[in-house]
């Protein structure tokens, strides 16, 4: 049976969809954060400046006191395990997030869709090694997209975060 709910953690409403494997493990399906949620996890990736974070995403979640809210139904030594289709989403004003983890949970930004006020644009994450930034672009389209790529560096995480802000 998968559950769905909501807890709010200071200003920040964390939606969460999971299933009780047993008494003692809580499986994570999906996790959606609020605009202020989306820029504690900008934060919180930017904290080291690298493009792949050390702190894995149970430390996020953790941060997130997640396990707070179970300490008075399950016993204290709860585990939470990450389905296979795991990911964490959220939306903002200036548009919508999904990170997802590899496979060492690390945190990696896997579709940013943003507007500005001329255009919308889409990010995705290539290889780890660089960004493909998308204005308008169409999935179906099969045309030339290299021009697109640009580097990745941890100095476009931090220009979405400010923007977040």
């Amino acid at each position: 049976n998968i559950l769905t709910g909501y807890y709010l953690k200071d200003d920040i409403k964390i939606s969460l969809s999971l299933t009780l494997q047993d008494e003692k493990t809580i499986k994570l399906n999906s996790v959606h954060l609020d605009e202020s949620g989306v820029a504690e996890i900008l934060k919180f990736m930017n904290r080291k400046g690298s493009t792949n974070t050390s702190d894995s995403l149970m430390s996020f979640l953790e941060s997130m006191n997640i396990k707070s809210i179970f300490v008075n139904f399950l016993q204290s030594n709860i585990k939470f395990i990450l389905d296979a289709n795991f990911i964490i989403s959220g939306t903002t004003s200036i548009g919508q997030f999904e990170f997802i983890c590899d496979e060492n949970n690390n945190i990696q930004p896997y579709f940013i869709k943003f507007n500005t006020l001329e255009t919308n644009y889409t990010l995705y994450v290539g290889n780890r090694q660089n960004m493909i930034v998308e204005p308008n672009y169409d999935l179906d389209d099969s045309g030339d997209i290299s021009s697109t790529v640009i580097n990745f560096s941890q100095k476009y995480l931090y220009g979405i975060d400010s923007c977040v802000k």
